[in-house]
């Protein structure tokens, strides 16, 4: 079986930060959501693992290489022009050899979670699927992709981001796919080609078996800055078991990475992730925020719900307002005050 990774997408909602980094390398409690995607296809059996690349795609084939430290096999397809989410897979297919009778694992970069991928393969197989999608039952319906199924799980409709009041459903497409050659043969090549917008209905028309499963597993979408913040503090908190050791837990809900320095006398409140590298001085205040690696935060600041990129410097008494993001190298001089809504492009 193999894997297919879709790391090409450029991440416009988690802008300014992916104005210099891409979607898939954004870190997570400081690691990289990708490599928690990866870690999961690994710890599943699933290690012949092919990325489509676009966006920066240097960092993440330098990061990865060819998997072996990872303890898996990476291969790389890159799209010159964006090729669609079905598009994609459909070029990673051909170049990782899918053959006939074999089916595919597909996972999008920007997902957070630990869906039991040899439990949903059990149910594709057992089910008699051509194609089968994991699903997730949400309050808010209006960020996603809804899924209508009958009784037996059989998928008979889409809604696109309906309303709360107007979904027909409250289970949502998560991204995490199993696909039979023959449905990804449907296809075409070399053409800009949409999942949802595509190639799913058409299963459906067709009458083609497709099932979705009640994931019943911890899942977030970190493509906009509030479920990225949200994802942070939820790894920060142990609400998704991770291997990664990501640092020192000062308390539930603040890691502190290693190699950081923290003055006595600072005070988090509400949750924190401290990035490598990082220095902060005493009687700083930091509410609900990420610092990526190597900021330099000077005495008396005050940070509350801020994502500050990398190597950014913030001098003394500086105050940064709720919702602001200040992308990687920006200096932010003594006795600033950044207003909500803050956003500062990488310097």
């Amino acid at each position: 079986m193999k894997a297919y990774v879709m790391a090409a997408g450029v991440g416009t909602r988690l802008e300014p930060l992916t104005l210099a980094v891409p979607k898939p390398m954004v870190p997570v409690c400081n690691v990289p959501i990708m490599e928690y995607n990866i870690s999961l296809l690994k710890k599943h059996g699933l290690s012949d693992i092919t990325a489509n690349l676009h966006y920066f795609p240097e960092h993440i084939e330098n990061y990865f290489k060819d998997g072996s430290s990872h303890g898996v096999r990476m291969a790389y397809s890159f799209e010159e022009e964006l090729m669609g989410t079905a598009g994609g897979v459909k070029k990673m297919a051909g170049l990782s050899g899918l053959s006939a009778g074999d089916n595919a694992v597909v996972l999008s970069a920007d997902v957070l979670t630990d869906i039991d991928l040899s439990h949903l393969i059990k149910r594709h197989t057992d089910s008699g699927s051509k194609a089968t999608m994991a699903l997730v039952e949400v309050e808010d319906t209006s960020e996603f992709g809804v899924v209508v199924t009958d009784s037996a799980g059989r998928i008979t409709a889409f809604q696109e981001k309906p309303k709360k009041e107007e979904a027909l459903s409250r289970l949502v497409n998560t991204g995490v796919y199993i696909l039979e050659k023959e449905v990804i043969d449907l296809i075409p090549p070399e053409t800009f080609y949409d999942f949802g917008k595509q190639l799913f209905p058409l299963l459906v028309k067709n009458n083609v078996p497709f099932f979705g499963f009640l994931a019943g597993s911890y899942w977030k979408d970190i493509g906009n800055i509030s479920n990225y913040l949200g994802a942070n503090f939820d790894v920060a908190r142990g609400m998704i078991k991770t291997p990664f050791n990501s640092g020192k837990a000062l308390r539930s809900g603040v890691v502190v990475s290693s190699g950081s320095h923290v003055d006595d006398g600072v005070v988090f409140s509400g949750a924190a992730v401290i990035g490598p590298g990082c220095t902060i001085e005493k009687g700083v205040s930091v509410k609900d925020s990420v610092l990526w690696s190597g900021v330099r935060v000077g005495k008396d600041v005050e940070i509350d719900s801020a994502v500050i990129g990398a190597h950014c410097i913030i001098e003394a008494r500086s105050v940064i307002k709720k919702n602001s993001v200040i992308a990687g190298g920006n200096h932010i001089r003594k006795g600033s005050l950044l207003p909500e809504n803050t956003f500062m492009p990488p310097q």
